[in-house]
């Protein structure tokens, strides 16, 4: 904590802000069907069509069996047809889906990323500041591990992602190459093919000298 500049944040605060991605065993109970028929004003989040206490489904907005939990802003009060329609997608390309707005927010989202160098210590760290659902801008901050990919977070895949907090942006430094500010584009596809292949981070590293 006091060596990479990280924070702790609360899990609740974690999950409401990056998604839900730790499978529970909580079961969906009576009185939270209730509670979230109540919630929603009696509608279909999807097509707002006014619906019966005794015909509505309950929709896990990141299904199940893409890790999905039963916490409870994970649930979102759907008519019959609308549920069937959204299936078990999260995004999708089809544009009669209704996946198909959260793939393109899901763009709109890395739009957003922005890649920096910020030197600790003796050495450069990569930084990425996004802004995303709602909440304020905050950083991330990458570390190598296995000597040949960068992650930030304990988990490559699913695990908590290490804050950092930037109290001063003149710190922040722009990513450059011969002069010439690297796309970050390019450094997330860097960045996402080096997790996936396992194989050398020298591009980056070079950037980080």
């Amino acid at each position: 904590m006091e060596n990479n500049g990280c924070k702790i944040i609360k899990s609740a605060q974690y999950h409401c802000r990056f998604g839900f991605k730790i499978p529970t065993n909580l079961v969906l109970k009576d009185s939270d069907r209730k509670s979230i028929y109540n919630l929603y004003k009696h509608r279909c989040v999807y097509c707002n069509k006014k619906l019966r206490k005794d015909d509505f489904q309950i929709d896990h907005i990141v299904p199940k069996n893409e890790g999905g939990n039963n916490y409870y802003k994970n649930w979102a009060l759907t008519c019959e047809e609308c549920n069937e329609d959204k299936n078990n997608l999260i995004f999708s390309w089809d544009r009669n889906s209704l996946a198909f707005k959260g793939k393109m927010y899901l763009i709109k989202l890395t739009n957003n990323y922005h890649f920096y160098k910020i030197k600790i210590g003796n050495d450069y760290r990569l930084v990425r500041k996004p802004k995303n659902f709602d909440f304020k801008v905050y950083f991330t901050i990458y570390k190598k591990v296995n000597n040949n990919i960068y992650v930030n977070r304990d988990n490559i895949d699913s695990g908590y992602q290490f804050i950092i907090n930037i109290t001063n942006s003149i710190d922040l430094e722009e990513i450059t190459e011969n002069g010439k500010k690297i796309d970050n584009k390019t450094i997330e596809n860097i960045l996402v093919t080096r997790r996936i292949n396992k194989c050398s981070t020298n591009k980056i590293d070079d950037w980080l000298k």
